[in-house]
């Protein structure tokens, strides 16, 4: 009996149980319960999701990121190692198994194109339940570097003022300048730029001496051949181009680009006057004794003075910069007229005429490895880059009056002494008389001087070439009558000027019609006044591509704009 109550009373109790349940599951409150329990194993499923795909896109961040790096230093032409080992030391040490790697580019002295591809495998945890039980993570990555051919022209002052003591009082500031270019040639002409880099240098005073190879093959006035300047218009500063016909019989005469005439159809260009504008003093070449004082012609004789195209040879480069002495007036914007235009690929004809096997910088001879250059503005793979220092301001530029830059003077030679004379008719019982004037005096008597004792009647050039503009103003007009209107209408009759505001202005159109073509400009003001520093901005690309300073820092500047150009060199 106890056993058959037993039994009735637990069947009892089950049956409360499932009808206790029964209620639970009809009542409102405890529907909402399993309905949240449902929730919940939902979103900790998810969760679980959450946490395996966040694994997994940290392997794929650590993958790719592994991958761009191993790419690019693979493909850097500073490491000397094999692309692949490179790139596969790269995973063996971020933990990543470098059988999973894939290493493909071809790599050179010059340039590399490196792809690394790469997988690994990561294990879930929670989306196996969907059947998911791993997930693979790749990715690619490709690096390309390779020295772009780079195109430079630095323009150099070597005025007056160069040769002052700088801020630190130790050197000159053409020394320091000297220093600090040859530390900018160190850096970047190196064995593995061999044939990619070429070098321009334009050294400029009051005038840019281009030398006489340079001139022979443009169309230049040929009043005399003592120097080798150009006087350009305002005009001509607009533009990159130096637009003349090609010199008649020379090299370039055939030679065109895209079927047009590669100098353009202008008039020939005005050939620089060979002239003193600033000492009264004379040097007869006639004979062995002159009056000692000092000459500084308008445009520049040295062979150091003369422009240096396209060259690669450092060691000539800067013994070139290290020869010249500073003088004269300053026209910045001479130098960046003529550092643009040989960047310009309109001057590639006149380049390849002067191409030879010389390394002679002082010859006019160009690297056979640079006849092709300039390269057009939008070649792939070429950048074009002008360095521009000054320590001052333009100042005023000096030319001669057409009336007196060519054609017989009035002036006779006696060539077996130093007596000059000048004819001129003159009122009075002597109507016609000569003015003779020697080393110290000057004397006046009548006669026909120049049909007497040989006497060589002189043009405007080789007058010039023997006494300066403020000489003959002196002893012509002044000394007969003792007037100063006479010496200064005299002086002022032959000379034409530009002054530094104009100047200036034709700065400002060079610079900008060379970045207008995308060329590069850096800009250095070595101890210059506010106003300078102002000139010089507005020529840089960016106010942060100009640098004004003082003593070293000149080197500090050059170094770096070396730096920028070693990086901009690179494709990467």
């Amino acid at each position: 009996m106890s056993g058959l109550k037993n039994s009735t009373a637990d069947c009892s109790g089950l049956r409360r149980i499932w009808q206790r349940v029964a209620g639970f599951r009809r009542n409102e409150g405890g529907g909402m319960i399993i309905f949240g329990l449902y929730i919940f194993v939902i979103m900790l499923w998810m969760g679980g999701m959450a946490v395996d795909f966040m694994r997994f896109e940290h392997e794929r961040a650590k993958v790719q990121y592994t991958l761009d790096r191993a790419a690019l230093a693979a493909a850097s032409l500073n490491q000397p190692l094999p692309c692949e080992d490179v790139a596969r030391d790269y995973f063996e040490k971020s933990g990543i198994d470098s059988n999973q790697v894939t290493v493909t580019g071809t790599c050179t002295d010059l340039s590399s194109i490196v792809t690394v591809s790469a997988e690994t495998t990561v294990k879930s945890f929670f989306i196996n339940l969907m059947g998911i039980e791993s997930m693979t993570a790749a990715g690619t990555s490709t690096a390309e570097e390779s020295i772009k051919d780079v195109e430079i022209s630095m323009v150099l002052d070597v005025s007056g003022s160069m040769g002052w003591d700088d801020a630190t009082g130790t050197q000159t500031k053409l020394a320091a300048l000297q220093t600090a270019a040859g530390e900018f040639l160190d850096e970047l002409l190196t064995n593995d730029n061999l044939d990619r880099i070429s070098v321009n240098v334009i050294p400029y005073n009051m005038q840019v001496n281009a030398g006489e190879d340079i001139l022979n093959e443009l169309n230049v006035s040929n009043e005399h051949d003592y120097s080798h300047c150009i006087d350009f218009k305002s005009e001509d500063f607009a533009t990159v181009e130096i637009s003349a016909d090609v010199a008649e019989g020379a090299s370039l005469g055939d030679l065109s680009l895209d079927g047009t005439t590669v100098m353009g159809t202008r008039d020939e260009l005005q050939r620089s006057g060979h002239f003193d504008p600033f000492y009264t003093t004379k040097d007869l070449d006639h004979i062995s004794s002159d009056d000692g004082a000092t000459r500084l012609f308008n445009c520049p004789t040295s062979e150091e003075s003369e422009i240096t195209l396209m060259s690669q040879n450092k060691s000539e480069l800067k013994t070139m910069i290290n020869s010249l002495t500073a003088g004269g007036n300053t026209s910045i914007d001479l130098g960046v007229k003529w550092g643009s235009f040989f960047l310009n690929p309109n001057a590639e004809p006149l380049v390849d005429a002067l191409a030879d096997d010389s390394t002679n910088l002082t010859s006019g001879g160009v690297p056979v490895a640079f006849q092709d250059r300039p390269y057009e503005y939008d070649r792939e793979n070429t950048i074009k880059i002008m360095v521009v220092m000054t320590d001052g301001v333009n100042t005023t530029q000096y030319m001669l009056d057409e009336d007196y830059d060519s054609g017989d003077s009035d002036i006779w030679l006696d060539p077996n002494s130093s007596w000059l004379s000048h004819y001129k008719w003159r009122a009075g019982p002597d109507n016609n008389y000569f003015m003779s004037y020697g080393s110290t005096s000057y004397d006046y008597f009548s006669g026909n001087r120049y049909n007497q004792g040989g006497d060589e009647r002189l043009t405007y050039p080789e007058l010039w070439k023997q006494v300066g503009v403020k000489y003959f103003a002196y002893y012509y007009n002044y000394v007969r009558d003792w007037d100063a209107n006479e010496y200064y209408d005299t002086r002022d009759d032959i000379l034409d000027y530009v002054y530094a505001s104009e100047k200036n202005t034709r700065l400002n159109n060079a610079c900008t019609a060379a970045k207008d073509e995308g060329v590069i400009i850096y800009s250095i003001g070595f101890e210059v006044s506010d106003a300078s520093a102002v000139v010089m901005e507005n020529c840089a690309s960016t106010p942060s591509d100009f640098f004004r300073v003082e003593g070293t820092e000149i080197s500090e500047a050059f170094g770096k704009i070396a730096q920028t150009i070693q990086r901009l060199k690179l494709t990467q």
